[in-house]
């Protein structure tokens, strides 16, 4: 499968979208680094994506470009737990799940997928944007 590459424009789009849209009140959404007395995110954004469509290009990028703007991600590596996902996950204030063609043929995807949306549910705490 062929993954396109994005512009440096189109990554600087999506971070803009992301400080406007999430980050940008900063009085009502501190970002997890900001948080001083109650830690109560350890991530900013968690990254759910389908790690085989996406080695050493857009994922690599977007996590380096967010960290780099001080926005924690966590981003899976396939060396951590499904232990330490699944607290990843319940520990990130957002979730920025990238659709790729083959996605849905990951069933661990579907599983963080399933786990997102049910904690934005029940504590409608998190938000997911979605990447297609």
């Amino acid at each position: 499968m062929i993954v396109r590459e994005f512009t440096f424009l189109e990554i600087s789009k999506l971070q803009h979208l992301l400080l406007s849209h999430i980050f940008a009140d900063n009085q009502h959404f501190p970002m997890a680094s900001q948080i001083q007395s109650v830690k109560r995110w350890k991530y900013d954004a968690f990254l759910n994506f389908r790690q085989e469509d996406f080695e050493g290009s857009f994922v690599t990028d977007l996590y380096k470009r967010l960290e780099d703007m001080r926005i924690h991600a966590f981003k899976h590596d396939g060396k951590q737990s499904s232990t330490e996902i699944l607290e990843a996950i319940k520990e990130s204030r957002i979730a920025i799940t990238i659709f790729s063609r083959n996605y849905a043929e990951s069933s661990w995807c579907l599983e963080e997928l399933t786990i997102l949306n049910g904690i934005r549910l029940i504590t409608m705490d998190m938000e997911i944007l979605a990447l297609l």
